[in-house]
Order: structure tokens, then sequence, then C-alpha cells
């Protein structure tokens, strides 16, 4: 499977030293590669609908970091017009100078885990920036129960910006109540990553699920920036799950 060619190929990036610039930009290449087939892998396995907005309406970055463990993401962005409809900076690569944050994005990521001491592939929904996080949560409130139940249909993990002081307090794993938690507060910005990290067992279709469920949070808060809002989207993803 190509998950695990890449995972084989990426351990090539993982000498006893960092490797230095020319070495790491021919094996980047490669890990590239792998990480562009897989994603189309999952678009091709993906409902014929869900495929055709992936590779149309969307737009695809590779993106990679060797500030520490390598790292290689690649992942759906909103189109480049998005950007200067809502006077947003555009991210990298649009910009050369740009940060990486894009507002709303999906995608698949490698990268070396210092306390597993081993590669990890995730896939990723992230929600940053003022507009954005606020459509999500919108989403959220409008659609709490739907999203309770999708993000019940696999092993879900969440990172939040900054320290919540309820959230240290709270033991439980509910992504649901911890993103009640999170919105309970006056700040309206902030940043939201919801990942599936995959495992030696999953299955194809394990994957694809993850994969789908993510993508369909991403598409239904894009939906809520828009101009022309969609709000109901994220049911019609929901009865294809169901």
């Amino acid at each position: 499977m190509l998950f695990y060619a890449l995972v084989e190929e990426f351990k090539k990036l993982l000498p006893e030293e960092q490797p230095v610039k020319k070495d790491f930009k021919d094996i980047g290449d490669r890990i590239f590669t792998y990480l562009d087939k897989t994603f189309e892998h999952l678009a091709m396995c993906a409902d014929g609908i869900l495929r055709q907005k992936m590779m149309s309406i969307y737009q695809k970055d590779s993106i990679y970091s060797i500030d520490g463990p390598p790292a290689f993401y690649v992942r759906l962005r909103p189109e480049e017009e998005y950007y200067s409809k809502n006077l947003s900076a555009l991210p990298y690569p649009l910009d050369p100078e740009g940060c990486d944050a894009a507002g709303l994005e999906v995608g698949i990521k490698i990268y070396f885990d210092v306390c597993l001491q081993q590669p990890i592939i995730r896939l990723e929904f992230k929600v940053q920036g003022k507009r954005e996080f606020g459509a999500f949560k919108e989403l959220f409130w409008n659609y709490r129960r739907l999203l309770t139940i999708l993000c019940k249909k696999g092993d879900f993990r969440y990172d939040i910006d900054g320290a919540i002081e309820k959230l240290e307090d709270y033991r439980g794993g509910d992504i649901c109540k911890i993103l009640d938690i999170y919105f309970d507060r006056e700040d309206e910005d902030g940043s939201f990553t919801l990942s599936y990290q995959c495992r030696e067992q999953d299955s194809l279709g394990d994957i694809m699920i993850a994969f789908f469920i993510l993508f369909s949070i991403f598409d239904s808060t894009y939906h809520y920036v828009k101009p022309r809002r969609s709000l109901d989207r994220i049911l019609d993803y929901y009865y294809k799950l169901n």
C-alpha cells in the first residue's frame, strides 16, 4: 500500500545527522511523489462528487519543513480568489514570503515523532483566522449533534492554540465537549486542528472514512465563509456516511 511505501521512503530522511539541503531535496522530491499519489488515491476512492470538488474547486499545495525533525504536508486550501475577496494575506507558496496558514485546509502529513522515534502519517483539518474560526464556530453550533456523531466514527485528536483554563480541568476526550469549552470564551479568534493518526492495522476503508469526515468539515466550513453561503452542506456528507 502507498502508506507503507511512504513510510519506507521517509525513513531515508532520518540518518544520525541532519541531512544537508541538497541531499534533502532529492529525497524530499520522492516523498512528495508518494504523498501526491496517496492524496490522489484517497480522492479516487472517494465519492464522485467529492472527487470533483477536491480536484477542481480547491487548490493543492506541497509544504515541507526541516527546521527540526523533517515534515512533509500535502493539503487542499481555498482557491487564490478566496483570499483577495476576503482581503486576506496570501499563504505560502502563493506568496513565497507568506506564512503557511491558509485559513482553512485539509491534508495529509508525514513527520518524525521524536518521542515515539518513528514516522507518523496524519490526516488533518485546520481552521485559522478570525473569519474562518467564526464560520467553524457557527457550523458547530448549528450541527453540534451531527458533528458529535461524525467525530465518533474515528479516533480523532485535536490541537488548539493557547491555554484555556477550563480545558485544563477537563479530563475527558469528547471533542465536541472540548469545543463547547473552547468556544465559550470572549475571544472570537483562534485556531483548531482535528486530526486522524493512521495506524498499521487501519484498512483503506478506515482511512477513507476519516479523510471523508475531515474533508466534509473543511468543505462545510468553507461554505459558511463564502458570500453565498450553503449552511446545511454538512447534511449531504452525513447522509453519505450513514
